[in-house]
């Protein structure tokens, strides 16, 4: 498990060490949890971190984003199928406001039409492959969406599997802390497609 800090100042570290994890050194080069520092952003703290692991699948995990049970296990009993290159777990929040749960269900509904996987589904993806395509453009931004439109393009399709848990599709649960109780479906849809909107105009050439 490795965690990019990008320069924070709230004692990440302090509460990183409490579970185990350290910076690389010459008595602990490959230890189990590291701790990694890179610039600050998302494209860059990622690819850092892609860059030292080691293992077949990468997946890519926000801070305020949580798992569900038995994800790493799927993963490893996908890792023998070279039919799955990549994928990612559909979304909810752990709220139970019915407009969190619209979003979700919004969310989902964009994802299996476009294939397209933010952020914030735990994008996974074989390590070799990732390599291949340069890994997360560098941009401040958007750069799962990037990332996932180059995916589609290069490899032409890529299967994106359905993970399942107990019978029912495993779902993320990012916390829905940063949205007030008032404006959920506001800000969410408008930042969306202020972003996407932005995306656009910043990549067509002048």
């Amino acid at each position: 498990m490795i965690v990019v800090d990008g320069g924070s100042s709230g004692g990440t570290h302090v509460v990183l060490s409490n579970f185990g994890f350290q910076r690389p050194s010459p008595l602990t080069p490959h230890p189990s949890r590291r701790l990694l520092a890179a610039p600050k952003g998302r494209a860059s703290q990622m690819n850092a971190g892609a860059m030292q692991a080691k293992g077949e699948w990468l997946l890519f995990l926000h801070a305020d984003t949580i798992l569900p049970d038995g994800a790493i296990r799927q993963l490893n009993d996908m890792e023998a199928d070279q039919s799955i290159q990549a994928g990612g777990f559909m979304h909810q929040f752990s709220g139970d406001d019915w407009r969190l749960r619209l979003i979700s269900c919004l969310d989902n509904f964009r994802c299996v039409r476009s294939r397209i996987i933010y952020g914030d589904q735990a994008l996974f993806v074989r390590r070799t492959l990732f390599n291949q395509l340069g890994g997360f453009p560098n941009r401040p931004f958007l750069e799962d969406v990037a990332f996932c439109e180059k995916l589609i393009k290069e490899t032409g399709h890529y299967r994106c599997p359905q993970v399942h848990q107990d019978g029912h599709l495993a779902q993320l649960c990012p916390r829905p802390s940063h949205y007030s109780p008032c404006g959920v479906p506001s800000a969410c849809v408008a930042t969306n497609i202020c972003s996407r909107c932005s995306m656009n105009l910043a990549s067509r050439p002048i």
